[in-house]
């Protein structure tokens, strides 16, 4: 949801600066101008700017009517229907991208029969084309009164050339959204230098913990060549490029899809295995009545082999086939670090058929939790685009000796 760099809206089939005067920033750190809409000229709110796809039936506005905080609020309602998915939106980009920096984005959104409501933050190339990081709160939809949401943090990349902030109603419906923010994270780390590439014969083995993990001695490792994410509910979000992967259970669901370089020891399955490594640098679990972080049941993650060749900027519309039935199912489990898939019996069938295998996707069994409700589960992970604190983090295939 909310992946336009234009002002147009997004057309999709598809996780800063408060004003004093209209551009001045406060005090409290917020990086978005006018994150309220206090200021602005009747119904027009200063510094945001309409991405929208014309139509009769559809306003923005700056509405002083029922706002969260303040006197206004940020205003969407749309009765229109479109050929495809649109996702009309406020927007504002940044004054500056802090580069090396972690942000975190939150704001009040409040909703009425709404098809999809978030906010999200887009880090994007000099050219405008290419997005390097992105973030979204939960999806609202529905009826909802005001409620406070966050997105998941966001480390901006060193190549970041501006960053846009998109307050978005998706469909039909109304939303009102205030108080948005955009603060730096105080557990912000510089960036390290850059990447490389280690190749199989000569790489290091990872950390002790990840060692442990993968039950064996590592005897090689392997950066992923693609990955993704595709969701559900924004079906037409295809952006492989981005330093954020993930796998949920909410809202029809959030698979992840990757791809490894051949592997040449591969034949040799029954001396080693091959397990998909990858980092969680935040963790949702839900927990019913509880406010912890332990399942009231436990819950599964299958991985199915990708049965046809694909691009690395697919989205859920474009999903590439895959096998019916998984070749492993592991157990959730709710909390931050490396998270481990044996993968072994794809590894060993690409290498004797490479036309076979062509990656594996990972899903969660059941996949129709509302995120609304806060009722879901699910790993952000870092890509293979992780940059800066996240460099070493980065996702791997490992070749991995019995003990």
């Amino acid at each position: 949801m909310c992946n336009t760099s234009t002002l147009a809206a997004t057309i999709v089939a598809a996780m800063f600066w408060l004003a004093s005067g209209a551009l001045a920033q406060t005090a409290g750190g917020n990086l978005l101008l006018n994150g309220g809409a206090e200021q602005g000229k009747d119904q027009l709110p200063s510094a945001w700017f309409e991405a929208k796809v014309p139509a009769k039936e559809l306003r923005m506005w700056r509405d002083i009517q029922s706002p969260h905080a303040g006197k206004a609020s940020l205003a969407i309602s749309n009765k229109h229907d479109y050929e495809q998915t649109v996702c009309n939106n406020w927007a504002q980009t940044l004054q500056d991208a802090p580069r090396g920096k972690t942000l975190q984005l939150s704001g009040a959104v409040r909703a009425a029969d709404a098809d999809g409501v978030n906010i999200c933050i887009q880090c994007w190339d000099k050219t405008g084309e290419k997005m390097l990081a992105f973030a979204s709160t939960p999806v609202i939809r529905g009826d909802q009164e005001w409620i406070v949401l966050k997105a998941p943090a966001l480390f901006v990349p060193q190549e970041t050339a501006s960053i846009t902030v998109r307050a978005a109603l998706t469909g039909k419906g109304s939303a009102w959204f205030d108080d948005i923010a955009v603060a730096v994270s105080e557990e912000t780390t510089q960036p390290a230098g850059e990447a490389t590439s280690q190749p199989a014969d000569s790489a290091k083995g990872p950390d002790e913990e990840l060692a442990r993990l993968a039950g064996g001695t590592v005897v090689a490792k392997y950066p992923l060549a693609q990955d993704v994410m595709v969701l559900k509910y924004m079906p037409g979000w295809g952006h492989g490029n981005i330093d954020n992967i993930a796998v949920a259970n909410n809202d029809g669901g959030v698979r992840l899809l990757a791809s490894w370089p051949k592997v040449a020891q591969a034949q040799s399955a029954n001396k080693l295995r091959y397990v998909l490594a990858l980092y969680s640098r935040e963790t949702h679990a839900y927990a019913p009545g509880s406010g912890s972080t332990t399942q009231a049941k436990p819950l599964t993650i299958r991985a199915n082999a990708i049965t046809q060749d694909w691009e690395e900027a697919t989205s859920w519309d474009r999903m590439p086939a895959v096998a019916d039935t998984p070749a492993i199912e592991c157990e959730f489990t709710p909390k931050i670090g490396w998270k481990v898939f044996d993968i072994t019996p794809l590894v060993q069938q690409q290498a004797k058929d490479p036309k076979a295998v062509h990656g594996v996707m990972l899903r969660f069994d059941h996949e129709d939790t509302s995120g609304d409700k806060k009722t879901w589960s699910g790993y952000a992970f870092v890509s293979r685009e992780g940059a800066g604190e996240w460099l070493s983090k980065r996702p791997m295939l490992l070749v991995v000796k019995n003990e």
